[in-house]
């Protein structure tokens, strides 16, 4: 799938055909791709259930699937950034502890640590926080925006479309701001239903994505179309506004 748009040129040939798309696929099939290249990572690991495993039961598994990762990832910027809620099961599953280790090991530095905030209400069976991980590469250069400076930000969590394991479109957008410049490449290893590429587009970034469950790689795919007409219908009505031309004397072209 693929949502055509142009926040600006982009100058590395053969990424045309692999920027602005979501594959239905693992994340280590897509990073294999020949030419492919991109400038930051924001995304959340899975949790238990997505990967078909069971806490506590699954833990060796579920971990050395995670250690696996940092290898694999190749930001440009020399950013990663994960938005991680760590897990209730007969106490707490550190897994905000468990990346910091495994991108450590890999020669990262955990850069900043936030948090997010989901509710102040209750919840006996998931927490109702999640941290903002950063990590950080020699030779990284971020641009301290002021939006991104508190420690702490409160934002309701809100499903889409029954799914729960995602977070605010508004932190999304501060990462994305923060860590990358305009025209630059988004990736996000596990996709979900979209967050990080509609943050990406309405940033003013292209996005990659990997999403293997297909249910959330449709709902993410219609996502993404939706707000990129919204975008185009903004732009209408405000030409419209402007020239006091009809809907049949506009024709906005897509790059």
């Amino acid at each position: 799938f693929s949502t055509r748009f142009n926040p600006k040129k982009t100058k590395r040939g053969n990424m045309e055909k692999l920027i602005d798309k979501v594959f239905n696929q693992d994340c280590s099939t897509t990073l294999k791709k020949k030419n492919l290249s991109y400038d930051y990572v924001l995304t959340s690991y899975p949790e238990y259930d997505e990967l078909d495993l069971k806490p506590k039961k699954d833990d060796r598994k579920y971990f050395d699937l995670m250690s696996k990762l940092p290898a694999l990832l190749d930001p440009k910027s020399h950013f990663v950034t994960f938005i991680q809620t760590d897990r209730k099961h007969n106490g707490i599953i550190q897994t905000h502890v468990a990346l910091t280790k495994v991108f450590e090991d890999q020669g990262y530095k955990l850069h900043s640590q936030k948090i997010w905030v989901k509710s102040l209400k209750a919840d006996l069976y998931r927490l109702t926080y999640a941290f903002i991980l950063t990590f950080a590469r020699k030779g990284y250069k971020q641009n301290n925006i002021k939006e991104f400076k508190p420690d702490v930000f409160q934002v309701e969590h809100e499903e889409y479309e029954g799914f729960r394991n995602s977070f605010p479109l508004e932190i999304a957008k501060l990462c994305i701001e923060n860590h990358s410049k305009k025209g630059g490449i988004v990736y996000d290893p596990f996709f979900g239903v979209g967050t990080t590429g509609v943050a990406a587009f309405e940033t003013g970034r292209h996005y990659i994505g990997s999403e293997i469950n297909k249910k959330n790689f449709v709902k993410a795919r219609k996502r993404i179309k939706a707000s990129v007409e919204d975008k185009e219908n903004l732009k209408k009505t405000n030409y419209r506004s402007e020239t006091g031309e009809s809907n049949e004397s506009i024709r906005i072209e897509k790059s």
